[in-house]
């Protein structure tokens, strides 16, 4: 299967990464994975999206940069298609919830 990586300028100013954001939340874009790079000036915000299309569309509306060809190529790790035993990134979401925060409601 293959993903595309969208990559984003920000600048390195305060709540522009939230500016992003927002953006995509207002556009109901699901964020599946991302990271950062930054240096004093700037950053690359890349994510991996529900809808590139979109995304891009909501992003450039709002004044951002972005690329998004960048593909990669991924493996199933799991072939006989069973679920997985990781429940790692849901203890992390109930620990999220406990604290207060729910990423649907707070935009």
């Amino acid at each position: 299967m293959h993903v595309k990586q969208v990559s984003i300028f920000l600048e390195n100013k305060k709540g522009r990464l939230l500016d992003a954001l927002k953006a995509l939340a207002r556009a109901k874009i699901n964020i599946r994975a991302l990271s950062i790079a930054d240096t004093a000036d700037y950053g690359i915000l890349r994510m991996i999206l529900s809808d590139v299309v979109r995304a891009k569309a909501a992003l450039e509306t709002a004044g951002f940069t972005v690329n998004p060809d960048r593909k990669h190529r991924t493996r199933n790790k799991n072939p006989d298609k069973r679920k997985s035993k990781d429940t790692g990134s849901k203890e992390s979401l109930f620990y999220l919830k406990s604290c207060g925060f729910s990423a649907a409601n707070d935009w």
